[in-house]
């Protein structure tokens, strides 16, 4: 089987990143704020172009990095994306993207947050590479389908805007029975790669999003352009905490399943090869 190693150039090195969970949590959130904090200053007339996003991020990450950043193209619906790009010749990780939203190649202050999400994203990847690991061996493993990619957008990042605790309860039962609808199908480690994965991007994205508000309300403050739904709290539409507790608690039970499984694979092997050396 082969390793699931990261390309070195698509992570900072491991003597940055090294620490407890809350430890690299925290280098991850400096990162951004760095980048906030080089980055402000160096808007023109609102505007900053994107070859100096690109030298601002430079001048903080402590190694290169195969980051790009580009234009989102126009037809888009999203504020700002990112993306990961693969080797054709090695099925690894070769590029990640930051897509904005831009005219003329400038990206304008009110859409500061939205690269600020993004940017949250791209850090947190790098100080927890799990994220990108998990991803590349759903790739590897022919398990990144259209089938999961579209029941990961419509049933696990979707905007539910609950109204009610009523509301809540319904919308957590129908989503873990949609879960557990959609594995089904699938061996148990499978199951397992499809939930790491769910719960990975999930947190990302509930740290994102808490990230995009923080800078939108700074920019707020100082009375510049913002786009209004960046103030708004939008983890609690998205319902981010109550979905992971979700997946969390059936990533436990499948962690169970197969280690029960092991072990009774182990013990029947055991007493199979008693019986041989009986007989022997």
């Amino acid at each position: 089987m082969a390793i699931n190693k990261l390309a070195k150039n698509i992570t900072i090195p491991y003597k940055y990143t090294k620490g407890s969970i809350i430890e690299r949590q925290e280098k991850s959130d400096n990162l951004v704020n760095n980048l906030y904090k080089n980055i402000k200053g160096r808007f023109k007339n609102d505007e900053l172009t994107l070859s100096e996003i690109n030298q601002c991020i430079k001048e903080i990450l402590p190694t290169k990095v195969n980051l790009i950043i580009k234009s989102m193209k126009e037809n888009d619906d999203f504020m700002a994306y990112s993306d990961i790009l693969y080797s054709s010749k090695t099925n690894k990780i070769k590029y990640i993207t930051i897509e904005l939203p831009t005219k003329k190649n400038k990206l304008n202050i009110k859409d500061l947050p939205s690269l600020m999400h993004e940017f949250q994203h791209f850090a947190d990847q790098q100080f927890h590479p799990k994220y990108l690991s998990r991803n590349q061996a759903l790739t590897n493993k022919n398990l990144s389908t259209e089938k999961y990619n579209n029941f990961y957008n419509n049933e696990i990042y979707n905007y539910e805007e609950p109204e009610s605790k009523k509301d809540r309860k319904y919308i957590l039962s129908r989503f873990k029975q949609m879960l557990n609808n959609f594995l089904k199908d699938y061996t148990l480690e499978e199951r397992l790669e499809y939930i790491q994965d769910s719960r990975y991007t999930l947190q990302m994205e509930n740290k994102a999003y808490f990230t995009q508000r923080k800078y939108a309300k700074k920019i707020n403050k100082q009375h510049l352009k913002t786009n209004p739904d960046d103030l708004i709290k939008e983890n609690n539409n998205f319902m981010f905490q109550e979905k992971l507790e979700i997946l969390k608690e059936i990533a436990y039970d499948t962690i169970y399943k197969i280690r029960t499984r092991h072990k009774t694979e182990l013990k029947a092997k055991l007493k199979k090869n008693r019986s041989k050396n009986i007989e022997k």
